[in-house]
């Protein structure tokens, strides 16, 4: 797995295959407790449970470094 810059560019990692629509994001990704997996732009939500951002999102969960912390799916 390749390292993450957290302060970089995210845009270029976004994959729109993972646009998560309105609908999902209401029913599951914010239902009760925000999904840590979140990933918004300017435009759109996008999921990254499946990517490379997956263990850089849980090591700051477990680092107590987001507000963020729920696991709501099995991603997209």
């Amino acid at each position: 797995m390749k390292a993450i810059d957290a302060h970089g560019d995210f845009q270029k990692h976004i994959d729109e295959t993972k646009r998560i629509d309105s609908k999902h994001f209401i029913k599951v990704c914010k239902s009760g407790k925000a999904c840590r997996y979140i990933m918004s732009t300017n435009d759109h939500f996008y999921c990254t449970k499946n990517t490379e951002f997956k263990k850089f999102l849980d090591k700051m969960v477990k680092e107590k470094q987001m507000g963020a912390v729920e696991d709501n799916c099995k991603g997209l």
